[in-house]
């Protein structure tokens, strides 16, 4: 990736916080120009990316099986870092460097941590780790997976693809086929005729970094490996969720909004799956509401007084509206657009329209002698989780508002 490719994703994503910190204090007006901008920077983008397909193409034609080469070599050298990471000498190495502040270099110069550093050069030696942290065992990240799903996390309703690299793209599809095949006569000499090429796009990620710094005692220290990623799971697992949580949300609300119809009411929805969305998105759509969206939702019947959320009869704690899951966020998380209070209700395929990136292992580092580990008798533990969300087809989604009475 060039580095004016990567200034302007930059430059993107904090736009787009900044877009995010208007919506929350109802600016609507500086949120739409920042919009705007947003959208300016993406064309930009797809010029650019767009040009250097043009490139490669000319260079060299794109070779399959090297492609699937490198995916496999990939996948075998993920397997060989799983496997030192899943062994009882991994945990145990994991837990005292993290007791003892354990830095890259005591990592390759000492023999107690010989197995972080096998993870660490396996993938010829560019890792998550490559500034001072260290892989986390199959273990703690198991933990964390666990604890996630505990949470309202918005990463399994998009699709989710782990890499090994902090940039790269995929290419993915545009558009459906719009035409069948043209009818020929085979006995006459015409040829046979041409048809429509499938369209695709290229979809660039560049992951950024989010972390956070722990300061826990050194009497949790103290106590067995399993406790102490017990305790950091706890940790990792939230801050990871809020993180992409966010990241998801601010997206979201960078869509067009439409006010829903109070006068039509269950109208309105059936309206979005009926007729906004294709009909390949609106079969697999989820409805994704906050408390205050979800409240007004659960009070609408149909013609029949029937409610129009039901609980799914497979799962007591999950409701369906026009059989499609509804996921409720509190308001604190996916708030209610100020000023004119309004409820915010998003409809379609989360799947389809955006792609989570995440770097395959996460990373620790920690420290009983730097920042105020000193003084405090403490062990400060740094987290870090590359992520980089990325809008595949912004027409797989709806944004509803529903104005409050």
């Amino acid at each position: 990736m060039n580095k004016k490719l990567r200034e302007l994703r930059a430059q993107k994503a904090q736009l787009a916080i900044d877009a995010q910190t208007a919506i929350d204090a109802g600016d609507m007006k500086k949120a739409k120009e920042l919009r705007d901008q947003i959208k300016e920077i993406n064309d930009s983008i797809e010029t650019i990316e767009a040009l250097e397909a043009e490139n490669n193409r000319n260079a060299k034609p794109l070779d399959v099986d090297d492609v699937k080469n490198n995916k496999e070599k990939d996948e075998a050298i993920g397997q060989e870092v799983d496997k030192i990471r899943g062994t009882n000498e991994y945990a145990n190495a994991w837990a005292d460097a993290i007791r003892n502040g354990a830095t890259r270099r005591d990592i390759f110069t000492k023999e107690e941590y010989a197995p972080l550093k096998a993870a660490l050069t396996e993938g010829g030696g560019d890792p998550a780790g490559s500034d001072g942290g260290f892989l986390n065992p199959i273990d703690f990240d198991n933990m964390v997976i666990e604890l996630q799903r505990e949470l309202i996390d918005l990463g399994p309703i998009v699709n989710v693809e782990t890499v090994n690299t902090n940039s790269g793209w995929r290419v993915v599809e545009n558009a459906k086929a719009a035409t069948g095949f043209t009818k020929f006569d085979p006995d006459s000499s015409e040829d046979v005729p041409a048809s429509e090429q499938p369209k695709f796009n290229k979809v660039s990620y560049a992951l950024e970094d989010y972390g956070g710094i722990l300061p826990i005692s050194n009497d949790l220290l103290a106590d067995t490996a399993y406790n102490l990623m017990q305790y950091l799971a706890k940790w990792y697992a939230q801050k990871s969720v809020l993180t992409w949580n966010g990241l998801i949300i601010t997206a979201l609300k960078l869509l067009t909004p439409t006010a829903f119809n109070k006068t039509k009411g269950i109208s309105s929805l059936k309206t979005v799956l009926n007729k906004s969305l294709d009909p390949a998105h609106s079969k697999s759509a989820k409805i994704l509401t906050n408390q205050s969206g979800f409240d007004y939702l659960d009070q609408l019947d149909d013609l029949n007084g029937r409610p129009l959320l039901q609980p799914d009869p497979t799962n007591a704690t999950q409701y369906r509206a026009l059989s499609r899951d509804v996921v409720m966020m509190s308001d604190g998380h996916l708030t209610n657009l100020t000023g004119t209070v309004q409820y915010p209700v998003f409809v379609g395929d989360f799947k389809s329209m955006f792609t989570l990136f995440k770097r395959g292992a996460t990373e620790i580092a920690s420290t009983n002698i730097g920042g105020t580990a000193f003084t405090k008798n403490q062990t400060q533990v740094r987290a870090i989780v590359r992520l980089d969300l990325e809008t595949v087809d912004s027409a797989a989604i709806k944004y509803l508002t529903i104005a409050e009475a």
